[in-house]
């Protein structure tokens, strides 16, 4: 059996190993159904090893719930045309064309942040933060970023 994590120690470069073979080995985009599963059961078990692990100032939680969460909203974002989907710590932004989607990011569960002037999706119990009044950049800073967009099909991470 293929351990796709093998070595990894990080919350970072497990999560982002674990983007870079999702779009190689999703069924939607020409990959195995097994193979997905074998790859989302590590990913869980790795993601679990890694509880309590510090990063600069913050503390790695793991709630498997929360992380399929996440990663089921962000396939669901990315099917929408012309949008620009930031995961920025655990929450999840949508910018972009998002005008022709308004209807569809309510359905989704997104938020629009008249602030920011963006649609977010945050996980359940997770309340309103009142202590990070910055741009999405200067949150982005603070919490790490990646990026995911919709080209032509093609999922791909910035």
């Amino acid at each position: 059996m293929i351990d796709f994590f093998q070595g990894l120690t990080s919350v970072e470069d497990i999560k982002s190993t674990y983007r870079t073979l999702a779009r190689q080995h999703h069924p939607d985009l020409g990959g195995s159904l097994e193979t997905m599963k074998m790859l989302n059961s590590q990913y869980h078990a790795k993601l679990k090893s890694v509880n309590g692990s510090q990063s600069g100032e913050h503390t790695y939680n793991y709630n498997q719930k929360i992380e399929q969460d996440i990663i089921d909203k962000i396939n669901e974002l990315l099917l929408l045309s012309d949008v620009i989907v930031d995961l920025i710590g655990t929450w999840i932004w949508v910018r972009g064309e998002t005008k022709p989607h308004r209807e569809k990011l309510k359905e989704l569960g997104c938020f629009w942040h008249a602030g920011r002037k963006v649609w977010y999706w945050k996980p359940k119990g997770f309340g309103r933060s009142r202590s990070n009044p910055g741009s999405l950049d200067s949150l982005a800073l603070k919490y790490g970023c990646t990026q995911f967009t919709n080209h032509a099909k093609q999922l791909t991470a910035v």
